[in-house]
This record gives C-alpha cells, sequence and structure tokens, in this order.
C-alpha cells in the first residue's frame, strides 16, 4: 500500500494557481466519440496476454463491473476520453470483457450482491487483495502488457478508493446564524 505524505497533497485552491492545461484531464480528450472510445478499450483488452490477466483478476473474485470502472476512469485521468463517454461505454466494455471470458469458461460476475453487510471498506481491501493475488500470478508466468495493464489498474483503484474516502464530521455544533433556534 502507498504511505501518503500529507505534506505533498495538493492545497485547496492550488488548481487555480497552477499552469493551465497542465494535467491530461484538463486538456480536449484524445478520443471524443463513443464508437472511438470502445474500439480503443477492445483493442487494448484483445490482445491474449491481456485476456489472460484478466482471467486471472476474475479467478480471484473480480466483478466486471470494478474492472470496467477501473479501467473507464484511467482512461478519463489519462485524458483518453470525457466523463460522460466513461459512463456511456462502461457497459458496452463490460459486456465484451463477460463475453471474451467464456473463452476462459469463467463465469465473470457483474457485481457483488450488496448486502447492508457488506461495508464499503471490505470490499475495497477485497478489491485490493484481488489486485494483489493477479499481478503476483501474473508475473510468476512472465511479466507482459497484461501485467503493466493489472498494476496500473490497481494503482487507480487505490486512488479512487482514498478519494471516496469520507471526510470526518465536525464535533463541535454549528454556531452560525441559522444553527439558533427560533424563538
Amino acid at each position: 500500500m502507498k504511505e501518503v505524505n500529507l505534506f505533498e497533497a495538493p492545497i485547496p485552491g492550488q488548481s487555480l494557481t497552477d499552469t493551465p492545461r497542465n494535467g491530461p484531464w484538463e486538456n480536449p480528450p484524445e478520443i471524443n466519440d463513443l464508437e472511438g472510445a470502445v474500439k480503443y478499450y477492445i483493442q487494448r483488452i484483445s490482445k491474449p496476454e491481456v485476456l489472460d490477466d484478466l482471467a486471472l483478476l476474475f479467478e480471484q473474485g473480480g466483478t466486471i463491473e470494478d474492472v470496467t470502472e477501473v479501467m473507464t476512469t484511467m482512461g478519463t485521468m489519462k485524458g483518453i476520453h470525457s466523463v460522460d463517454i466513461q459512463m456511456l461505454a462502461a457497459p458496452m466494455i463490460g459486456s465484451y470483457i463477460k463475453a471474451a471470458m467464456t473463452y476462459y469458461d469463467i463465469d465473470a460476475p457483474e457485481d457483488l450482491m450488496a448486502t447492508t453487510d457488506i461495508s464499503t471498506e471490505r470490499e475495497k481491501m477485497r478489491m485490493k487483495q484481488v489486485f494483489e493475488d493477479a499481478i503476483a500470478k501474473s508475473k510468476q508466468q512472465g511479466a507482459d502488457e497484461g501485467t503493466e495493464l493489472l498494476e496500473e489498474m490497481s494503482d487507480t483503484a487505490e486512488d479512487m478508493a482514498q478519494e471516496e474516502a469520507p471526510m470526518e464530521e465536525p464535533t463541535a455544533p454549528s454556531q452560525g446564524l441559522m444553527s439558533k433556534e427560533m424563538m
């Protein structure tokens, strides 16, 4: 797990003082249409070494929903496509992955059955372990392009989990004008 150094974190408002168009997501995306984005992912996934490593990921307990979300978020962060294209392309990419996994005789689950018993933190830890196990098996078989994709997806999933961490609630009651009772 990456160690977080709070002194290297962005300062609130830093994006307003940084050089404009510094990040890939601040520039126009490379792919502007849904068809182009789906083709991009299918071409990337269709390589045998990538499919082998995705199969390992599903054997370890990964779900189609998690894999496509991480993969398409990674594409958005790299400036390949926009968020709206990400949301539209994900179901088609997931369908392709599900069909491709039938070749490996793997019934990749769409998503986990969400119950109130399963906490979000437990799910994040499970997904982290799934990625680590799949990467380890992939490296044992010989690192290739699929291993690199799994490592990128693992890093992206970890970043996504950190962004979703809930902020602490203030302990002191608010002292604003609207917090006082009307008499």
